[in-house]
């Protein structure tokens, strides 16, 4: 027999897989970033086993991208085979089903196992489920989205996540026994979801009129929205007009303070190619003065290199600085516009805040 270096396997001391993949307690690992030292493997897990692999001529490995332990298989696949091996390195099995039939994938971008059952997920938005001994196929399902990766959860359904953002990065749920469709969800958006436990904050404290506590979050809580709501809340008693002018006049100065440095961007963007430019007229220049100072001796290369090159370092020096900079320039508005717009929809909320109490009168 052959055997080939492929992988290794950590097996953590106290921990095993099982069949459904549960993940009994996880432990919160702290890092102090200002006493970062070089760690070993041997430092963070309690033991390293090396595994030699059992090579089959048949079916060679590839790259591998994903590796499961469940009991005492070990599933590691290379996107084209799934290949099984006990966990000693001895070749078991392997499932090849590749191919463009409905009952064959494409690509394997991810798969996970339970209850003698394989559930693969193909890059062409289609799921299927294989028998893990005989690799029947026993359900297959077209998706409406790409998949990425797939887990199954403690309450035995298959979790599938999207593979793009224009997806909406959603979640979705399915059946493991017959992969109907269960549901999907989104993740938590962090920062909005602190934005509306605010918002919340500060409408019991406007009801009940604690002013002080309202102006008391806004000054704790650092942001250009909280700044602008702060003034908000300073003007309350006077005309709405006035509080709108007041938050207008934050935001503009939120919007102002983020524009710093931007119009030497674009200086520089504009300017950049135009120097290189010059550069490249002064290096002709130069060229053209030498060939007129040999006058009609024979122009010697040398001559004219000098002139030259200085043309067309100062050529691409120019347009590097002048494209690195229009990129970052345009990014930069990009950010400040999205803020801008942040803003202006916050400052809303906060208008029909103030207006829901006279509404409720």
């Amino acid at each position: 027999m052959k055997y080939i270096n492929l992988i290794m396997i950590i097996i953590l001391m106290g921990t095993s897989c099982t069949h459904k993949n549960e993940v009994a307690s996880l432990q919160t690992i702290h890092f102090d970033e200002n006493q970062l030292n070089e760690v070993t493997i041997n430092d963070i897990f309690s033991n390293v086993e090396y595994v030699q692999l059992e090579l089959n001529e048949d079916n060679p490995i590839g790259a591998v991208s994903h590796i499961e332990v469940v009991d005492d298989r070990l599933f590691l696949s290379d996107g084209v085979t799934l290949f099984e091996y006990t966990t000693n390195g001895m070749y078991v099995n392997c499932l090849k089903r590749r191919g463009k039939g409905p009952q064959e994938y494409a690509n394997i971008s991810n798969y996970a196992i339970s209850d003698n059952h394989i559930y693969i997920i193909d890059k062409n938005a289609k799921l299927l489920k294989y028998d893990i001994d005989n690799h029947d196929c026993l359900a297959t399902v077209k998706l409406d989205f790409y998949p990425s990766a797939c887990y199954i959860t403690n309450d035995n359904q298959l979790l599938i996540t999207s593979a793009y953002q224009n997806e909406g990065d959603k979640f979705y749920l399915f059946n493991i026994d017959d992969l109907s469709y269960i549901n999907s969800f989104q993740p938590i958006n962090v920062s909005e979801t602190k934005w509306r436990h605010y918002m919340a904050q500060q409408n019991f404290y406007i009801y009940d009129g604690k002013l002080d506590a309202a102006l008391k979050l806004c000054r704790d809580t650092k942001s250009p929205s909280a700044r602008m709501i702060e003034k908000g809340i300073s003007r309350l008693g006077r005309p709405m007009s006035d509080v709108l002018v007041a938050i207008e006049n934050v935001g503009n100065i939120e919007i102002a303070r983020l524009e710093k440095g931007l119009s030497l961007l674009a200086t520089i963007s504009g300017g950049a190619p135009m120097l290189g430019f010059l550069g490249t007229v002064m290096g002709m220049v130069k060229a053209f003065f030498e060939m007129e100072q040999a006058g009609g001796n024979t122009i010697n290369l040398s001559q004219l290199s000098g002139g030259i090159y200085t043309a067309m370092v100062t050529t691409v020096a120019g347009l590097i600085v002048g494209v690195c900079a229009y990129f970052a320039y345009n990014y930069l508005v990009g950010r400040v516009n999205e803020v801008m717009r942040r803003l202006e929809m916050r400052s809303m909320e906060f208008l029909d805040l103030l207006n829901e109490p006279a509404a409720g009168k």
